[in-house]
């Protein structure tokens, strides 16, 4: 994983100190361990009601690091000044300023004798820790202004996933001498078998059978057999976005009775969310694909004309002047 030069610094920081507990810790009102390091970077007022913090952390078990996002997309979280006694790191957002590093540590007995934990489950231990290490990388007055930092950073993510993911792809397929087309929006489709039937266009129904695997091969879900509970074909409208848009666009102008391969890189396929079981960000997937059926969309039944009733007009001659 590649780091910028600018956060190595914390890295070091909350890794290797917390690990070695050199650390002086305050305490919160829930009793939550925290510890606040200024940097060069440390500058302007601290967080408040209102404010967004954006934000690298990473999670550690115990000295086991469990995840991170440090050399990823950053995270966003609001500033709650008030009400924020929850034994969370969340309550230490408010006493932040802009490039401040910081460590919030949650014991796992407390979290225990705090009703949060009523089934313990197996990666944590009693007597056990859960330290999160924070590197504050903005400070935002509104979600508006976040929320217009956060879609540039998602652009940026998303252009240089659909770069990597386009290359994995194309030289997988160099690497096994497949012979696939691209798509407009940039999937990859070997195809067996033209069929012969209606051609799936936009807003047609389509009916496929489908088995999708990762590039190593790892068989994630599929309706061929019964080996993950569904045989149905799935069913969907070409073009409604109901599916992964390099799905939906490897489907495309296939006909009825079309047997054929597609390879979704990332950024068409689970994104930066993956929906699927078990899967992971950006990962580059195949589908194998039979076109049951193509037909056209039922057309909405047409309501019935309602008769206008005309309004009586009242008498109110009998009424008192």
């Amino acid at each position: 994983m590649k780091y910028n030069k600018w956060l190595i610094p914390a890295i070091i920081i909350v890794l290797v100190n917390t690990g070695c507990g050199k650390l002086d810790y305050n305490k919160t009102k829930s009793g939550l361990l925290y510890k606040i390091m200024s940097t060069k970077d440390t500058k302007g007022p601290l967080a408040r009601q209102g404010n967004v913090l954006k934000f690298y952390y990473s999670e550690k078990i115990d000295d086991s690091l469990a995840r991170t996002n440090f050399g990823q997309s950053p995270a966003y979280a609001p500033a709650v000044t008030f009400g924020a006694d929850d034994y969370s790191p969340a309550e230490i957002f408010h006493l932040l300023h802009n490039g401040d590093s910081a460590v919030a540590v949650m014991l796992v007995d407390s979290l225990i004798l705090k009703g949060k934990l009523p089934n313990l489950p197996p990666y944590l231990k009693r007597g056990g820790r859960i330290t999160y290490s924070f590197k504050i990388v903005d400070l935002f007055a509104s979600d508006s202004l976040s929320n217009i930092d956060r879609r540039k950073a998602m652009d940026k993510e998303i252009s240089v996933e659909t770069e990597k993911g386009k290359k994995q792809v194309e030289d997988y397929l160099a690497a096994n001498k497949i012979n696939a087309k691209s798509t407009p929006k940039g999937a990859y489709v070997e195809v067996m078998d033209p069929g012969n039937g209606m051609a799936a266009d936009s807003g047609k129904v389509v009916l496929v059978k489908y088995k999708g695997t990762t590039l190593t091969g790892k068989v994630f879900d599929t309706n061929m057999d019964s080996s993950f509970h569904h045989t149905e074909p799935l069913q969907f409208v070409e073009g409604a976005g109901g599916i992964f848009p390099g799905f939906d666009d490897g489907i495309r102008g296939l006909k009825k009775g079309a047997k054929a391969k597609i390879f979704i890189p990332g950024a068409l396929g689970n994104g930066p969310n993956p929906v699927l079981p078990g899967g992971q960000p950006y990962e580059n997937l195949i589908f194998d694909i039979d076109v049951v059926d193509v037909k056209d969309k039922p057309e909405m039944p047409k309501l019935s004309t309602v008769p206008k009733i005309p309004l009586q007009k009242i008498d109110t001659s009998h009424r008192k002047k």
